[in-house]
This record gives C-alpha cells, structure tokens and sequence, in this order.
C-alpha cells in the first residue's frame, strides 16, 4: 500500500460564501450603474432617492404590522384546525372502542355458546352462511365440540 504525501500547508480558507459575495458585489455594481445612467440630473435622482428612503421606515412598520396581523389570524385558524382534528379523533376512538367492545361481547356470548353446546351453525338465530361462525358455503359443517376432538359431530347436525 501506497502511503499518500505528507500535506504540510494549511489549506487555505475561503474568505465568505461565493453566492453571497457574488450577490452583493451585483447589489453595489447595479446600484452604482443605475444612478449614472438615470434619465434625470444627479440632484434630482438623490432628491428622489432621499425621499423614497425617507418613506421607507413608514412602509416598513406598516408591512410589519400587516405581517403580524396576518401570522395571528393564521395561528388562530391552525388552533381552530387542530381543535377540531382533536375532536374528531376523540370521536373516532370512542366509536372504535365501541365497536371493538361490541364485537368482543358477541365473540364471547358465541363461544359461551359453543362451549355450552348451543345450537348448532345454521340454526335459528346462528350466524349467516359465511360470516365469521356460521357454516362455510352454507353447508352445516362438521365443526369441533370444543374439547378436543376433531371431526366430532354435534348433535343435530
């Protein structure tokens, strides 16, 4: 393995970022630029120009406070919003957690069922013909008694 050349020299730094220096340098070229080339006299143009930065802090706290207007009402249309998604996400887990409750208590009445040896799949009051107990493709199936045995027929079925 090669070893690389010892660099001795301290890498020379960059002096500022070269898009900000190239911004700045453009500022002050077009500025200077604009001003010799202006359609009036050069009294005129910094008359004109002293004028518009004289307005300038006036504009600005008016943009200021127009700003601050704006971010306030925005804030209180994102608590509104957020208020309401809260609300609708507390709705929607209490109708999930209702749901889940609903179907666990009929789970539970059905294998009490089963176990106790209730009526058969596809009696009176049994579940449909493919939904979840009932007998698959609406045939009365050969289903387990619930202790163990597998292929045990229940009576009257």
């Amino acid at each position: 393995m090669a070893k690389k050349p010892a660099n001795d020299e301290p890498k020379a730094k960059k002096k500022g970022h070269p898009f900000r220096n190239g911004l700045l340098w453009g500022l002050a070229l077009g500025g200077a630029l604009g001003v010799l080339f202006a359609p009036r006299p050069g009294r005129q143009t910094r008359q004109t120009l002293r004028e518009r930065f004289g307005e300038f802090p006036d504009q600005f706290d008016e943009f200021r406070t127009t700003a601050r207007e704006a971010l306030i009402d925005l804030n209180t249309v994102f608590k509104n919003w957020r208020a309401a998604k809260a609300t609708q996400l507390k709705q929607a887990l209490a109708r999930g957690r209702q749901a889940a409750e609903a179907t666990r208590a009929d789970l539970e009445r059905e294998y009490a069922q089963r176990v106790a040896g209730g009526p058969p799949p596809g009696a009176v009051g049994s579940p449909p013909p493919g939904v979840a107990g009932g007998p698959p493709g609406g045939a009365a199936a050969s289903r387990p008694s619930g202790n163990g045995a597998e292929g045990e027929r229940r009576p009257g079925a």
